[in-house]
Order: C-alpha cells, then sequence, then structure tokens
C-alpha cells in the first residue's frame, strides 16, 4: 500500500516528510560539483579566510565565485565522449594549494589567483603574430662620397678611408664594376681622399692652386698602364691618363669646373725631367728623355697643366715622323732628327736594354745604323 502524499505540505499522510524525484536529483547534482578536486580546494580557501578575517566580505565571495567560474568544469559521466576536456593547468593547482597550507589573507590569496588565471588564459588565446619587419630599401649604387661608396660596395668607412689616404687595402676598382659602376657615365668623387678637398680657400682660383700643389704631393706610383681615376686612387698606380682622371676627380669633389682634358696621340719624346709617380729622369738608355705613345693633361681657363711632369704648360717635345726597317730592324725617326730602337727589337740583337727601359735612343739615324750593324745577329 502506497502512503498518500500531500501535495501541498510534501508531507504523507502520516506526517513524514517525503522527498520527491526532482528534489533527490538536485541533491545528487550539488553533492557532485561539492566533491570535485577544484571544488574541495577553494572549498579550503574560504574556510581558511574564514578562519582568518572572521568571515566572508562581498568582495571576497564575488571574487572566489570568479575565481570558480573560470576554472573549466571536468565532463561528467553523462557528458558527449567527444566534448574537450580541458584540466586546470598545474601552476593554477599549486597556486591554489599554496594559498590554503600557508593561510594567507583571503583578500590577496584570491586576487592574486584570479588576476593570474584570467591573465593565462588571455594570452593563451591570444594568437602569436611575429613582429613585421620592414626591409630596407635600397636606392640606385651611390659612389659621390665616402661614406656612401662605403655603404654601397658593404666596406667599412674607416678602412677605406685609411686606404685612400696611406695607400695599401684589399679594395679595388672591381668592387666598384660589381655593383654597375660605369666611369663613362658616373664620377665616383668617393674614392678622392679627404685631405686633397678639406679646408681649400674660397676664391676658385686659390682653390685650383691649392688643390694642384696637394695632388702634386700625392704618392703615385707610374707604371706606364692605364687605369680610371677610381682605379688610380684606390690602387695609387697607372700612367699620365691616369693622373688627369684622378685629378678629374678631385676637381669636382672640390666643386671646381670647368677642367678639361687634353692629349698628345703621337708618339713623342721628352726631355729628361723628374715625373709624379718616379724617382728616375729618364725611361730609355742612350740619351736621357722620356718616350711615350701619348700623352695627357690638364686645362683650366685657357692654361695648360701637366699632371705627370708637375708643371704648368707641356714641356717641348719631338714627335715621330717615320718608321723604317734597317737590316730587319724597324726604328722611328723624330722631328727633332734623334731616332729610337724599340725594346722588343732587342730580341733581334746581341745586346740588351736596361731592365725597365722602353728603348735605346740616339742623336740621329746614323747613329742608329750603325748600331744595328754591330750587335745584328742571336744573342
Amino acid at each position: 500500500m502506497y502512503a498518500k502524499i500531500n501535495k501541498h505540505s510534501g508531507k504523507d499522510q502520516f506526517g513524514s516528510k517525503h522527498t520527491t524525484r526532482k528534489a533527490v536529483l538536485e541533491d545528487k547534482a550539488h553533492h557532485f560539483e561539492d566533491s570535485r578536486p577544484e571544488a574541495l580546494q577553494l572549498k579550503k580557501i574560504q574556510e581558511n579566510a574564514s578562519r582568518n578575517s572572521g568571515g566572508a566580505t562581498d568582495f571576497q565571495l564575488k571574487n572566489e565565485s570568479l575565481a570558480h567560474s573560470v576554472i573549466q568544469e571536468k565532463p561528467s559521466s553523462e557528458s558527449s565522449s567527444n566534448a574537450p576536456v580541458q584540466l586546470m593547468p598545474d601552476w593554477i593547482a599549486k597556486l591554489i594549494s599554496m594559498a590554503s597550507e600557508n593561510k594567507i589573507q583571503s583578500v590577496a590569496a584570491v586576487g592574486v589567483g584570479v588576476a593570474g588565471i584570467l591573465l593565462y588564459y588571455y594570452f593563451r588565446g591570444k594568437p602569436n603574430v611575429p613582429p613585421v619587419i620592414k626591409e630596407k630599401v635600397k636606392g640606385p649604387p651611390d659612389f659621390s662620397t665616402l661614406s656612401s661608396l662605403a655603404e654601397t660596395i658593404g666596406a667599412d668607412p674607416k678602412e677605406l678611408k685609411d686606404q685612400l689616404e696611406n695607400g695599401g687595402g684589399k679594395i679595388t676598382v672591381n668592387d666598384l664594376y660589381k655593383f654597375g659602376f660605369d666611369p663613362s657615365k658616373t664620377a665616383a668623387t668617393g674614392v678622392v681622399p679627404p685631405s686633397l678637398t678639406v679646408n681649400l680657400p674660397e676664391n676658385e682660383d686659390a682653390k685650383f692652386a691649392e688643390l694642384l700643389q696637394r695632388f702634386h704631393q700625392f704618392k703615385f706610383n707610374y707604371i706606364g698602364n692605364t687605369a680610371t681615376g677610381a682605379s688610380g686612387f684606390l690602387s695609387r698606380q697607372g700612367d699620365c691618363a691616369t693622373l688627369v682622371d684622378m685629378f678629374l676627380l678631385a676637381t669636382k669633389a672640390a666643386g671646381i669646373d670647368g677642367v678639361e682634358v687634353d692629349t698628345d696621340e703621337v708618339p713623342l719624346l721628352v726631355p729628361a725631367a723628374p715625373i709624379h709617380g718616379r724617382n728616375a729622369q729618364s725611361n730609355v738608355d742612350g740619351i736621357a728623355c722620356w718616350v711615350f705613345h701619348n700623352h695627357f693633361w690638364c686645362v683650366y681657363k685657357g692654361q695648360a697643366y701637366d699632371l705627370l711632369f708637375m708643371n704648368n704648360g707641356p714641356k717641348p717635345v719631338s714627335h715621330r715622323i717615320a718608321t723604317h726597317k734597317y737590316n730587319e730592324i724597324s726604328y722611328s725617326i723624330f722631328d727633332n732628327g734623334k731616332g729610337i730602337i724599340d725594346a722588343n727589337m732587342f730580341n733581334a740583337l746581341s745586346t740588351d736594354l736596361t731592365n725597365g727601359k722602353e728603348g735605346y735612343v740616339f742623336a740621329s739615324e746614323e747613329e742608329v745604323r750603325l748600331y744595328i750593324d754591330k750587335y745584328k745577329g742571336k744573342k
């Protein structure tokens, strides 16, 4: 026999309180929630805080509720097996345990804990976006200044300056060619040593004169081979054409306009004299003089300036007027009557030239033939 239950009072006919099925389920759910490890740990904190402060304040209760809501629930046995499981991080559990064991103030414990939890989940959910690195946009190659030239070719500016001022160094004109340098289109004024152009006079004529004197003192080695002005400053060697090109770069770096180049393309003899880049005053055996296949100098405001001979105005020269052959040996005659047997003819003569000489110069054509007759034959 079943007891009849009063639906209004919740008691049966014998006066006993009866528990409905809904109440039983709600009680089970509440018991399950309170039995979770996370809830037990939080309950410990609440109990300790109550003992230390004499009861929870509204601020504490709000923070505890917030901390409880942030911790993700584990799925119950009735949850779907496909639902994602998110466990409490170890460091959060340690934080709760440490707060319980050390009995720290409830407000501080909960406040720090909640802040840490919120920060953890905020930064964990924030995407890791790599920083945007802007690439440096390189402009066209710049050879106009020492610093821009060094940057263009990837050289140390200090090393480049030391090489330009004192010689030596490993930078060559080929390092410029790698970056599109074209001497016919670009004036590489960045290779001009700063000491040549620093503190020049303001007056243009005085500036030119001072620059010319400084350039005459610039250490240079005359080797008879033509090179560009850029190569001349980097290697400190070349010929008269190299010196002229170097000086043109220096005048441009100094801001001097109107300097032009003049040349003599006919082989010539020049009287013996010192030149820029050699201690000797002649490059031939026999009569002392200089023999060149051509010659270059500068002109400024109508005045010639010879950078090789370091003087104003071209020296008196003699030009070649004829080439003859005698007894299978070729030689040249100049308009002053002198003659020369070039160095390449001495392979067919039984005598030798001094090392490095360009030929043997005679006072007349007659002396040339007598010399050939005397030394004709293999060594």
